[in-house]
């Protein structure tokens, strides 16, 4: 009786023996690959410079953005604020135009009868509290402004 042939027993042949060696070596030639590139210290350091220098521009672009965007908004808002305060002197001095009308054609007339504590408290409050309103206004506005020159920014309006 010839025994079975038992084929996990015998030998590799030399074809498989070729190739599990060419699999090894790519297997090999891939570690060293890995390897090498995680010994090159500069190689990493100079991609880590540049992850860290590309993350700090986009910081800077964001935030001069940002600058770009609150400085157009205060000057609106102080453009807002210088009209409004120009209306208020304008309709202060038509009512001061008016109470100085109103005074002399009153001065011509007649005599004027003095007026209580309450009527000048009430007069002063109707035609000198706006007046107070827009020349503080215009004061803010001018100092806003002279900021904004001292700072290398063009006024509003040049």
């Amino acid at each position: 009786m010839t025994p079975a042939h038992n084929t996990e027993d015998a030998p590799p042949s030399v074809a498989d023996l070729t190739s599990q060696i060419a699999d090894t070596r790519d297997r090999l030639a891939d570690a060293v690959e890995e390897l090498t590139a995680k010994a090159d210290v500069s190689a990493r350091a100079r991609e880590a410079a540049d992850q860290a220098k590309a993350r700090v521009n986009r910081t800077a672009d964001h935030a001069r953005q940002r600058a770009i965007q609150t400085t157009d908004h205060v000057r609106h808002t102080l453009e807002e604020g210088v009209n409004a305060a120009a209306h208020s002197v304008r309709v202060a001095g038509g009512r001061a135009k008016e109470h100085a009308a109103g005074l002399t054609r009153a001065s011509i007339g007649a005599v004027r009868p003095q007026k209580s504590a309450r009527g000048l408290a009430l007069s002063s409050a109707r035609y000198g509290g706006p007046a107070l309103a827009a020349a503080g206004a215009v004061i803010l506005g001018t100092a806003a402004v002279l900021t904004l020159t001292h700072h290398g920014r063009q006024p509003i309006g040049k």
